[in-house]
């Protein structure tokens, strides 16, 4: 049997992905509304934005926060889908946060500091991997 499942993977790394930006939204309105941002140029308010939230410890933990949930959310999810192999399918639905997360490294777009930019590229595949062995521990006790 095929250890990954590949219509997991890929859908783990899409539910990651759209909850990650759609639970952001509210914090970023609240950024925008707190800061009162809503009349700079569309150009310049997404640097504004991320400058805000990044110039708050809470907004920053909870950016970090929605995105780690949002990677066990997305690793739970290709577990579920993938019925075996959780914890591996899990992680692997990571792939898609993390491939964006070493592109804005290293193309010098990254809103993070390198080093916890790279912090974040490691915490990532961990978060999906334990939504993975949530469900494979559900999946046991059921």
């Amino acid at each position: 049997m095929n250890r990954v499942s590949l219509r997991g993977v890929v859908l783990g790394a899409l539910v990651d992905f759209a909850m990650t930006n759609i639970l952001a939204v509210p914090l970023v309105l609240y950024a925008i509304l707190h800061f009162q941002l809503q009349h700079l140029p569309p150009a310049d308010a997404q640097m504004a934005v991320a400058s805000a939230i990044h110039g708050s410890v809470a907004l920053t933990l909870i950016e970090i926060a929605i995105g780690l949930g949002s990677a066990a959310a997305g690793g739970y999810v290709a577990a579920r889908l993938a019925r075996h192999d959780e914890t591996l399918n899990g992680a692997l639905a990571s792939w898609l946060c993390v491939g964006i997360s070493l592109y804005t490294l290293f193309s010098g777009q990254a809103s993070h500091t390198p080093k916890l930019q790279w912090l974040l590229i490691v915490a990532i595949p961990l978060c999906a991997l334990l939504g993975g062995a949530l469900c494979r521990r559900q999946r046991a006790h059921s």
